[in-house]
């Protein structure tokens, strides 16, 4: 359950009307800001913590996703053509005199 409703509330911050685009980072960054509030309270317990961090991670799994920005996500530098494999060769030796 509390897995659904975090991927719920991410889903609400990341997918955000036309007209809110343009406010899409600071409103995220609020998110952030309030879940990094929780983990640093002293207040917090350990459960509400472990929530926020789960909270950030999903923030952090989206943007990758979809990329932040004009920033492209790092999975996809990771796709493409697959290269041949090289191998390299130490043949470096030191010489005893």
């Amino acid at each position: 359950m509390i897995s659904k409703a975090i991927k719920f509330l991410i889903g609400v911050y990341t997918n955000l009307d036309e007209d809110l685009q343009v406010s899409r980072i600071s409103i995220q960054d609020e998110l952030i800001e309030r879940c990094m509030q929780i983990v640093g309270s002293p207040q917090s317990d350990e459960q509400t913590v472990n929530r926020a961090l789960l909270i950030v991670k999903n923030i952090i799994f989206e943007a990758e996703k979809k990329g932040t920005g004009g920033v492209q996500p790092h999975n996809a530098v990771l796709k493409g053509e697959l290269l041949e494999k090289v191998l390299v060769k130490n043949k470096a030796t030191t010489q005893k005199g």
